[in-house]
């Protein structure tokens, strides 16, 4: 190992980064224990930030050009402060699920995808809070969420949209098997002792509205809304499509 490689080594170790140098061929000529375990997990990892063993990481290359030659550094930097940090900001604190600016920004980075959009509302939610108090109304909404978050997936992402409203995107699917899964969530409702006891029995009314090409996920979100509005009008506890030929929402049976 030549003067050259042993400074570049000094120098990275100091940062305590994971790294790997390669000669101008591309050649891998130096590599820390874990850069190749982090390697190996990167292939199941969202854009550049790996998590590998409770840490994530994030990848950058970069080339150094040393007396006249070129070597390329591949690297792996512990950013896992920083993305717990990114975490929080995108995390609703009670339910622990996606919040309203995670919500943001799922919108804006699937654009031109097909979506069927859903958003579902606890009936009477506020007669808990008026009745029980707030701190019961958490509890609901706590457990409620935790059914919710057992659909996120590659496929499903749902979060809380604003108090007792929570909104589901499901990924190239079909209304029957959307309605099925809320068939599903109302019976886990049942079977929740905190979601249906002798005081109460919490009810979901959701509308749901399919986006085509044409149409932005901002905008399948305002013709849900319509036809959760259409739900409430209509005996709540249901779910309602809005059918955007017609400019009409309908229940689904």
């Amino acid at each position: 190992m030549n003067n050259d490689i042993k400074t570049i080594i000094d120098v990275i170790e100091s940062f305590g980064f994971e790294f790997e140098i390669l000669d101008n061929f591309g050649v891998s000529i130096y590599k820390t224990t874990l850069f190749e375990n982090i390697k190996n997990n990167s292939l199941n990892s969202e854009k550049n930030i790996i998590n590998y063993n409770d840490k994530y990481y994030e990848f950058s290359r970069k080339s150094l050009n040393i007396n006249e030659t070129i070597y390329y550094i591949n690297k792996y930097e512990d950013v896992t402060r920083f993305q717990n940090e990114i975490m929080m900001l995108k995390e609703d604190s009670l339910t622990t699920l996606p919040n309203r600016y995670a919500i943001e920004l799922f919108l804006s980075n699937n654009v031109g995808n097909d979506y069927i959009t859903v958003i579902c509302d606890l009936d009477d939610f506020k007669k808990i809070n008026d009745t029980y108090g707030h701190q019961q109304g958490d509890v609901v909404l706590k457990n409620f969420g935790i059914i919710l978050k057992r659909l996120l997936s590659q496929n499903i992402f749902v979060g809380r949209y604003g108090g007792e409203e929570f909104v589901m995107f499901f990924k190239d699917t079909n209304v029957k098997y959307v309605k099925q899964i809320l068939s599903n969530i109302r019976e886990e409702i049942k079977n929740n002792i905190e979601l249906t006891n002798d005081k109460y029995q919490i009810k979901l009314s959701s509308g749901m509205c399919i986006m085509d090409k044409e149409k932005t996920l901002k905008n399948s979100i305002k013709e849900a809304d319509m036809a959760l509005y259409y739900v409430k009008n209509n005996g709540k506890n249901a779910d309602a499509i809005y059918n955007n030929i017609t400019n009409s929402c309908y229940i689904i049976e």
